[in-house]
């Protein structure tokens, strides 16, 4: 694999029930066009139903501090988890 995929920026709360549904749509969706792409998904809150990722770190605890901030936690352990496998 050459190319690498980090989708981010996902919570899903207890009444958001419906956004599982966004999340899973965007995973294979770039499954489907990225056929081999490593796929990492990172989340809090409610964990979708996913098997299209190569990697996947969801929190069970929404960290409000990373909402409306651009989610930088969640996003540094894509990216430290990317870069541990090769991708700069």
């Amino acid at each position: 694999m050459t190319d690498c995929i980090i989708l981010t920026h996902a919570y899903v709360q207890q009444n958001q029930e419906y956004k599982l549904d966004f999340v899973k749509f965007a995973v294979e969706h770039c499954r489907r066009n990225n056929p081999n792409s490593y796929i990492i998904l990172a989340g809090h809150g409610l964990r979708p139903d996913v098997e299209s990722c190569d990697y996947v770190h969801w929190e069970k605890e929404i960290n409000k501090k990373d909402i409306n901030v651009g989610h930088p936690r969640l996003c540094n352990i894509a990216y430290d988890h990317a870069q541990s496998k090769g991708f700069a």
